[in-house]
């Protein structure tokens, strides 16, 4: 990235040395799920002015798929990355399509829990293209 914020440009090394001054290195290093968090909403705020997970949400024909997640559930960033949501979604797929059957009447819960699963796995793949992209963008 070509940013310099008034006229100084910080080498990797200062960069690296400034986070070991302020103690940063040792908090990542001892809170690392939780410091890779606060990264990516950073960067996903920078880079995607304030949009969230649900923004790259895909195209589902069964509105009450996303209905359920926008309101069922709290995805963040590192979840769709880690493959910690799908799991989840896998873990806890019988009470999703259960939840969802109430209002799919005209689909067999066996349909909608293969929906629900390969419409999850297609949103965290959105979220990993938005991030690839955005990265070799501004390298």
């Amino acid at each position: 990235m070509d940013r310099v914020r008034q006229g100084i440009e910080l080498k990797k090394s200062e960069c690296f040395e400034l986070l070991n001054n302020l103690g940063l290195t040792d908090w990542i290093l001892d809170q690392p799920e939780e410091s890779l968090s606060i990264f990516l909403d950073g960067f996903f705020d920078y880079h995607f002015d304030e949009k969230t997970c649900y923004d790259f949400m895909p195209y589902t024909p069964v509105e009450s798929v996303s209905n359920y997640f926008k309101e069922c559930w709290e995805i963040n960033w590192l979840e769709a990355l880690n493959g910690k949501f799908y799991e989840g979604v896998e873990i806890n797929i019988d009470s999703i399509a259960m939840s969802i059957s109430d209002s799919e009447t005209a689909m067999l819960r066996e349909e909608i829990e293969s929906h629900v699963l390969n419409w999850a796995s297609e949103w965290c793949g959105n979220i990993k293209s938005a991030l690839a992209k955005s990265v070799s963008e501004s390298a």
